[in-house]
């Protein structure tokens, strides 16, 4: 540990004497931008900082984002070496930030966690980790006695990426369940004889749900999970229900009702008052197999923006309720949203910086 530090030091002031502005290094996955860290950076773009974002050459993102600002190569020696003499790390993903405990790590999250995480960020947890939160729940769990991130180092200041929404809704329907961790390593034919695909599949070939969509003028749509990629081929699309290959960006932007089992994601599409269903279908056994999240006390059907459902016929139902209403969220779930985030703006990024030239 003390060599690190000694090493750390080193470079850090050799790098400063080349690199005299001070940096403020910001990323997202390492191939993926779109995230907060991205609706970040472009905010920077004209305040008086020297931003740096990394994402690999490899990267489809690597051209558009270097448009943007300037890029550096993720992973590469001149990524290394700004991990060190950067003033501080702003990214919506964990990686590094366990690794470099002199400099302020800025942990923007990549959604709204309103479950506990509190065993997956405790490795990068140290005296200069700084967690956001957009959620009156998000920062209630995390003052619970199981997180070891004290009270001033909890930002409730509202996710970057919420003030690059739109909301130009089409006669579109999503549907995005999020993966599960046991069928991580499966084969196609493991992967067919799973309850997740079997779910799927029959939604995807219900021809009286998808006659009577396009009877009304909507679409059906999947929105994959990125670990199931691989397997996207193995789905029935049809003639009214195809896989959604646009940004979640422009998902938020076009679809009129989002349906999900237990994603995050619903979040950022309930931020703009537009209406979500919960369909659990495996009614829990999500939570009994994911030893990484805790729900401490969140209730779906107590806390969550939109009505749950265990059963087909439930689900089908207010999928129906739900456009004959005009797709309007129900004034109960306008309430919940309003009392769940603590702003309703497009000022979290302006929050978010100040917050940070005040604490570096």
């Amino acid at each position: 540990m003390f060599l690190k530090r000694v090493v750390f030091h080193s470079i850090r002031g050799v790098g400063r004497l080349f690199f005299r502005k001070h940096i403020w290094l910001v990323s997202d996955r390492e191939k993926t931008a779109g995230d907060n860290g991205e609706a970040f950076f472009r905010y920077l773009q004209d305040k008086p900082v020297n931003s740096v974002f990394a994402i690999s050459k490899d990267s489809p993102d690597y051209v558009r984002m270097k448009e943007i600002g300037k890029v550096v190569d993720y992973g590469s020696l001149k990524y290394k070496m700004l991990l060190c003499i950067s003033d501080c790390h702003i990214s919506s993903q964990l990686i590094h930030m366990e690794s470099h405990s002199e400099t302020p790590q800025i942990f923007l999250q990549h959604g709204v966690a309103e479950k506990s995480i509190a065993k997956m960020i405790e490795p990068a947890c140290h005296k200069n980790f700084y967690i956001l939160c957009s959620s009156r729940q998000e920062s209630l769990n995390r003052c619970r006695n199981d997180y070891i991130i004290s009270d001033d180092h909890i930002w409730n200041l509202g996710l970057p990426r919420f003030d690059l929404l739109e909301n130009e809704a089409k006669k579109l329907v999503i549907i995005a369940f999020t993966w599960r961790a046991e069928l991580a390593g499966s084969t196609e034919e493991e992967f067919k004889k799973s309850y997740y695909y079997s779910e799927l599949a029959r939604i995807m070939t219900d021809e009286k749900l998808l006659d009577e969509l396009a009877k009304r003028g909507y679409k059906l749509c999947i929105k994959i999970h990125p670990e199931m990629e691989r397997f996207k081929e193995l789905l029935p699309v049809s003639h009214n229900c195809s896989i959604y290959t646009k940004s979640y960006r422009e998902l938020y932007k076009e679809a009129a009702i989002f349906i999900t089992d237990y994603s995050s994601c619903i979040y950022d599409f309930a931020y703009l008052n537009k209406p979500v269903i919960y369909y659990q279908f495996d009614d829990g056994r999500y939570y009994k197999n994911n030893p990484y999240v805790d729900l401490c006390g969140f209730s779906y059907k107590e806390n969550g923006l939109g009505p749950v459902v265990t059963s087909y016929e439930a689900f089908i139902y207010e999928l129906e309720k739900c456009i004959d209403n005009n797709c309007a969220m129900e004034d109960e779930y306008l309430n919940r949203t309003k009392e769940f985030f603590f702003y309703h703006d497009k000022n979290n990024c302006e929050r978010v910086y100040k917050k940070i030239l005040e604490t570096i």
